[in-house]
């Protein structure tokens, strides 16, 4: 986990890392896991609603889709490794990973799936 960084920025940082590394060594497809920051996301949730939400909200304008964490933690830093061609969310409960998994189109790399 990278210590000091927001959510978004954190697995923003996780994306750009595996999108070089794939463009580098021609990987077509690969996974990866990320654990939020536990501290961070307790700050956004509450009792009733405890769980860390993952939301990529698309935009046609390339440097526009958006990450964020809980609506409150957001980044589009990814932005500059890969493209997003859909809204995708996903609630996961603290203390639970997430998966991303990143797909070779072309020139492009898509992030693809969240679970």
């Amino acid at each position: 986990m990278l210590t000091g960084l927001d959510p978004a920025e954190a697995l923003a940082n996780k994306i750009e890392e595996n999108a070089k590394e794939m463009r580098a060594k021609g990987i077509n497809s690969r996974e990866f896991e990320f654990l939020p920051d536990t501290n961070k996301m307790k700050a956004t949730s509450s009792e009733e609603s405890p769980a860390a939400l993952l939301e990529l909200v698309y935009s046609e304008d390339k440097g526009g889709s958006v990450l964020a964490f809980n609506k409150w933690y957001w980044s589009t830093y990814q932005n500059r490794f890969v493209s997003i061609q859909r809204s995708m969310s996903i609630a996961k409960r603290p203390g639970e990973t997430f998966v991303i998994k990143l797909t070779k189109a072309k020139d492009d790399i898509l992030l693809s799936e969240i679970r």
